[in-house]
């Protein structure tokens, strides 16, 4: 039995790590109730919320199960995603930590990771430039540009930020930035080794002859289940 619709992998992932993240805050209020709490108002009220985010976790792994059609998810994105269980690892951590330190965890985890999505955005909006989907091609008649070659890059599924997934660029030049902020070794380790972990080899793709020039093309890029399309079509 298959689920009803399709989930796709980054969707996927939210939902794995939800599950984990809930365990993490479940095992905190299991925690808090047996060992810091003698008021048994505060024991019913942890043990009420032990329960609500277990039923989350539960919630969270029954739709993992019909996604990947296996009682062990885990293991299969695994063999996708080497060092999986780190991450895991991190999430069941970070869920345990914001429950019980919430008044300083909580706001500086959120922090951290809006400073996050917004610096990533921001590295590869420099790295790849800004993303059209329509490009102009102008070929004139003594010219051998006969194709366009295109790298695209899909961002691994485990980082789970809200920014956007499939990134492309024309392969020559590559325009990646020179500014001083992308050479900073952790800067430079985190775009070649994460978000540009994925990227292509470059792709071409061939302009239609014509029988007058110059002339004017349009591509027309466009990803199909993280896989990069490209339609050239005469204008003028």
């Amino acid at each position: 039995m298959s689920f009803p619709f399709r989930i796709d992998s980054f969707s996927a992932q939210v939902l794995a790590f939800s599950c984990v993240f809930c365990i993490g805050i479940f095992f905190a209020c299991c925690v808090r109730c047996i060992f810091h709490s003698k008021k048994s108002h505060s024991k019913t009220k942890r043990f009420s919320s032990a329960c609500v985010f277990l039923t989350f976790a539960a919630i969270f792994y029954t739709i993992l199960i019909f996604y990947s059609e296996s009682l062990l998810w885990v293991t299969d994105f695994e063999r996708k995603n080497p060092g999986y269980y780190e991450i895991l690892g991190v999430v069941f951590a970070l869920g345990f930590l914001i429950s019980l330190f919430w008044k300083v965890a909580l706001p500086v985890f959120l922090a951290l990771y809006v400073s996050l999505a917004l610096f990533t955005n921001y590295i590869l909006t420099t790295t790849f430039g800004e993303q059209k989907n329509i490009i102009p091609i102008h070929v004139e008649a003594d010219s051998s540009a006969k194709s366009i070659n295109l790298l695209s890059c899909r961002l691994p599924d485990t980082l789970v930020l809200p920014v956007k997934r499939n990134w492309f660029c024309v392969s020559d030049p590559f325009p990646k930035s020179d500014l001083e902020i992308t050479k900073n070794p952790l800067v430079e380790f985190y775009t070649n080794s994460v978000l540009l972990k994925n990227i292509s080899s470059p792709e071409s793709f061939s302009i239609p002859a014509t029988t007058f020039y110059p002339a004017l093309y349009s591509a027309h890029i466009n990803f199909v289940n993280g896989t990069l399309d490209c339609q050239i079509t005469l204008d003028l």
